[in-house]
């Protein structure tokens, strides 16, 4: 049986570079995708020396991909991707809600149209507790959830 061929979007993320760590220290074979300048940055790359993650590994290949550009995620899959982790987003509420939108939901659908192409064996969609907006205390039982909206501070 082949081994498995991980796609990681928004691997310099949080969530995506401790995937991208988790599934080196076990033996995976990972495709590891973010916009160019974060695997460039200077933050970035202090976090990832922090956290032992090392993009030089002979298991990874980076490729720059933009989530808003189907031509860089058709590019992804002239690999034999076998399992997607899709934890790219902006998460950044003080963006304009048509950023957002382009990146989150209109990006999730470039990432999907291009994989329902090829034969994936798995796609996991991962996301952030941010979807649920601000938290409130127990005194305030019963009150609803509190989505962030574009005027809301992050």
């Amino acid at each position: 049986m082949a081994k498995r061929l991980n796609l990681v979007t928004g691997a310099c993320g949080f969530s995506g570079s401790h995937l991208v760590k988790h599934l080196l220290d076990n033996g995976e074979r990972v495709i590891a995708t973010d916009l160019a300048a974060a695997f460039h940055s200077e933050r970035n790359r202090a976090i990832f020396q922090h956290i032992g993650l090392d993009f030089d590994h002979p298991n990874v290949t980076v490729i720059d991909s933009d989530m808003t550009n189907k031509g860089t995620l058709e590019a992804l899959f002239e690999h034999p991707i076998t399992h997607v982790f899709h934890t790219a987003s902006l998460y950044d509420y003080s963006a304009p809600m048509e950023k957002l939108v382009a990146v989150n939901i209109d990006g999730y659908q470039n990432l999907l149209d291009v994989a329902a192409k090829v034969k994936l064996q798995r796609f996991l969609h991962w996301s952030t507790c941010g979807v649920f907006g601000h938290p409130y205390r127990l005194s305030e039982r019963g009150k609803g959830n509190t989505p962030f909206t574009e005027r809301s501070s992050s």
